[in-house]
């Protein structure tokens, strides 16, 4: 299921009056198989995210149940709007929502980078924790545990 919406349904937030000049922010999630605890948790910590930031009310893109290689709804619009000078920033948990392949995900934060949309990961890869093969775990069960 994809869909973009306001959290505040009663407000326009492409036309604010309070920010007449700029652009509206985003947050892009997209969980596969679709999980809606997974996904209201994502978006109350993205909204927070932005919010303790200083960016207004985020509209929501959610691509639920959208595989990575798969058609990509949300994410289509989200990109059109930033080409189209609609949006300057989008929150993501991570780069991973665009694609579970690295180069990709990479190529399209810097898509939309280009089209003057920054991109705010909550988390960087920094911030993971390190991972080391699994002790016993041999090459054909490649089991990994967080190194604290």
């Amino acid at each position: 299921m994809a869909s973009s919406q306001a959290w505040q349904a009663d407000a326009d937030p492409l036309r604010s009056p309070a920010r007449p000049n700029r652009s509206a922010p985003a947050c892009y999630v997209r969980c596969y198989p679709a999980d809606a605890w997974g996904v209201q948790h994502l978006t109350d910590q993205l909204r927070r995210f932005a919010l303790d930031r200083g960016h207004w009310e985020p509209t929501l893109f959610l691509d639920d149940g959208a595989a990575s290689r798969g058609p990509k709804p949300a994410l289509d619009e989200l990109l059109a709007q930033a080409a189209a000078g609609l949006r300057d920033a989008v929150f993501v948990p991570g780069l991973w929502v665009f694609s579970i392949d690295d180069d990709a995900a990479r190529a399209t934060a810097a898509q939309l980078e280009a089209y003057g949309c920054r991109v705010f990961p909550l988390l960087h890869d920094a911030d993971l924790p390190e991972l080391q093969p699994y002790p016993g775990a041999g090459a054909s069960a490649p089991l990994l545990r967080v190194v604290a």
